[in-house]
Order: C-alpha cells, then sequence, then structure tokens
C-alpha cells in the first residue's frame, strides 16, 4: 500500500538453500513500491553452532574469492547497480548484495 510519500517494503526469503555455481546460498529479495531494489546472497556452506566474528571474517573472505572466481578482480559497478561483499559488524554476518538503482 502506498501514500503520501511512503514506501512500501517488502522482504522475502527464499525457502532453504539455493546453489548458485557450487555454493549454497540463503537468499533474501527486496523490493521497494514493488521494484526490485536488492539480493543478498548469505553463504549457508560451514555454518558454525558458535558465532565468532573471525569466522564471519573468514566467510566475507571467502566471498570475495568466489566474486573475484566469477567476476574478476576490482569494483563490481554497472549501469544497473552494484554487486559487494560486506561484512556487517553490527549485524554480525557477511553478505553479498547485487544492489539495483
Amino acid at each position: 500500500m502506498k501514500y503520501n510519500g511512503a514506501s512500501l517494503e517488502r522482504i522475502y526469503t527464499l525457502k532453504g538453500t539455493k546453489s548458485i555455481s557450487n555454493k549454497n546460498f540463503i537468499v533474501s529479495i527486496y523490493f521497494v513500491n514493488k521494484y526490485l531494489k536488492e539480493i543478498h546472497l548469505y553463504n549457508a556452506e560451514d555454518n558454525s553452532e558458535d558465532w565468532l566474528e573471525s569466522n564471519e571474517l573468514d566467510r566475507k573472505r571467502r566471498q570475495d574469492e568466489w566474486l573475484n572466481s566469477l567476476l574478476g578482480k576490482g569494483s563490481y559497478k554497472y549501469p544497473w547497480g552494484v554487486i559487494e561483499s560486506v561484512f556487517d559488524p553490527k549485524g554480525g554476518f557477511s553478505s553479498i548484495i547485487i544492489r539495483y538503482k
């Protein structure tokens, strides 16, 4: 529902893990005003029961390596948006974000 300057945001997390180029991911999809804005890929491999920042930083390193193997080294900025491998210290997790303009 849209009203006077407000935007409607929807977040969907797909059931189960999804295999993308031989890696398993938990996938979340973000919409704003019915437009796809972001896709978040959380590498679901090597999940540990115990959270450690070092594990999440290692996950980010593996994400970086995976993106480099698929897309080459460098920045992943495109006319349609950007792909980022991030570690969110506040949220305590690493993920890949595909962000559309």
